[in-house]
């Protein structure tokens, strides 16, 4: 009996899917699939493409699980298990054909459908203008107004040349004070060290142990530039009286 019902069903759906075959195949429609449709996607939000084809994938859905919901009320209905005339895998077997039958059927139907809604549903037609985009019907454009727009575009030109110039100024004196600044860094580095020198020969003040020192080392030079004038005096006293002996010894000569 479960056999006979499904056959009757299956030719049944057959005659009802070639009806609907033959239908669009005499007039199935030809969408553009070069168009965008901006101005739809504005006014929606989405392309009426991505919206057909999420509606044509829920549709698909539903039919996959109404064959399955057949299938499984006619093995509850007619309590069909592995030992039963008509076997579970003989009723799912026949289920899958009716899918297979449908689904090609459907989509030519479909197409109608997607015809339908991109050119009358989710189209705008040409000679509309949407509020936001009113305004510009306002607007006149001439060649003043491109002169006006050139010397725009010129002025804003020279501003951005300006701006890079003045951009390349500042990253040069960034990199100039990140120079004198690792200066300063290792010059304190230094100083830290020295510090640390002097503290460990313990030396408590380093200003007034510089002084002492600079005060010593002037004394130094003091006494030795004292000696090296009493030196050069000295020398040229001797020159002196070397001169006096030697005239006295030309004269005693000549006489």
């Amino acid at each position: 009996m479960c056999e006979s019902m499904t056959c009757e069903q299956t030719s049944l759906l057959s005659e009802q899917s070639s009806t609907l075959s033959s239908e669009a195949s005499t007039s199935k429609p030809q969408t553009n699939n070069l168009e965008f449709y901006e101005y739809e996607t504005q006014f929606f939000g989405f392309t009426p493409k991505a919206f057909v084809d999420g509606v044509h994938n829920a549709l698909v859905e539903y039919l996959c699980d109404g064959v399955t919901v057949v299938e499984q009320y006619l093995m509850k209905e007619f309590k069909i298990t592995d030992g039963s005339k008509v076997s579970a895998e003989k009723l799912r077997e026949c289920t899958q054909k009716v899918y297979a039958h449908l689904k090609p059927r459907y989509s030519t139907a479909f197409d109608k459908l997607e015809f339908f809604l991109i050119h009358n549903l989710l189209h705008i037609p040409s000679h509309v203008v949407l509020p936001e985009d009113k305004v510009n019907l306002d607007f006149k454009f001439n060649e003043n107004d491109e002169d006006k727009v050139d010397r725009e575009i010129a002025e804003l030109r020279t501003k951005i040349e300006n701006l890079m110039y003045v951009n390349h100024c500042l990253a040069q004196s960034i990199k100039d004070m990140k120079d004198v600044q690792s200066r300063m860094e290792n010059l304190l580095a230094m100083i830290e060290k020295i510090e640390k020198v002097h503290k460990d020969a313990g030396i408590t003040d380093l200003k007034e142990t510089v002084a002492f020192n600079l005060d010593k080392m002037n004394k130094i030079i003091g006494l030795t530039g004292n000696l090296m004038l009493k030196g050069i005096q000295a020398r040229k006293s001797e020159e002196t009286e070397e001169c006096d002996i030697e005239q006295r010894s030309k004269k005693l000569k000549v006489t």
